[in-house]
Formats: C-alpha cells, structure tokens, sequence
C-alpha cells in the first residue's frame, strides 16, 4: 500500500499537482523505508493539525504532508477555535429512529456497547 501511495505523490508532484497526504499523528508511516527514500528525492513540506478544529468529531491530531509550502496556511481555513470533548476514538450517534450507532475503534473502547 506504501509503495502505491508513493508512485502516486511521485506521479503527480512530476505534473506540478499539488498533493496532500494525511497521517495520525501516532502512524508509522514516516519511518517506511520508501518514504524516507521520498523525502530524499521531492520537497516535501508537513504541518501539524488537529481534525477537531475541522468539525471533526475527536481531536485526531495528524501530520499534512504536501509538495506546497502553503500547507502551513491550512490552520486559517479551521471551523472552530474549539476542540471536540472526546476522550475516545469512538462516536456515538442516535439515529433518526432512536437506534445508536458508533463508529470508530470499538477494540479500544470496550466499554460501549452497541445496545441501549
């Protein structure tokens, strides 16, 4: 999978089109021997962000990797100026018609359950 994800960063840098690539914070992707091999090759720019500022629906920090500096602009486009109260990697969302339904890595929250 690294290695597709990779011929195509190389793929469209070459054409000049700007890319963007997302990773949790906690991923090991970086130390991918072929990613390192990237960063050696293109000018690679990364940017810190949470995705709660974004309206997503945890604080999720990740890394922006991009062949833009203006990567670093993308803290002027965030929706809120407040962090989600999520202590977890799991949603939970009440249904139109009453049932719940959570998303998210259930393994780390063996404390939910699906049932109410």
């Amino acid at each position: 999978m690294a290695a597709r994800v990779m011929l195509l960063v190389y793929a469209l840098a070459s054409r000049g089109i700007m890319v963007v690539l997302e990773q949790p914070t906690s991923s090991l992707f970086q130390m991918i021997p072929r990613f390192q091999h990237m960063l050696t090759r293109l000018t690679i720019y990364r940017a810190q962000a949470c995705l709660g500022y974004y309206h997503g629906s945890s604080k999720k920090p990740v890394y922006l990797y991009s062949t833009r500096s203006c990567i670093h602009d993308v803290h002027e486009f965030a929706t809120t100026k407040r962090l989600p109260k999520s202590n977890d990697l799991v949603t939970r969302v009440t249904r139109y018609d009453g049932s719940v339904a959570v998303t998210g890595a259930m393994e780390t929250c063996s404390h939910l359950t699906l049932e109410q």
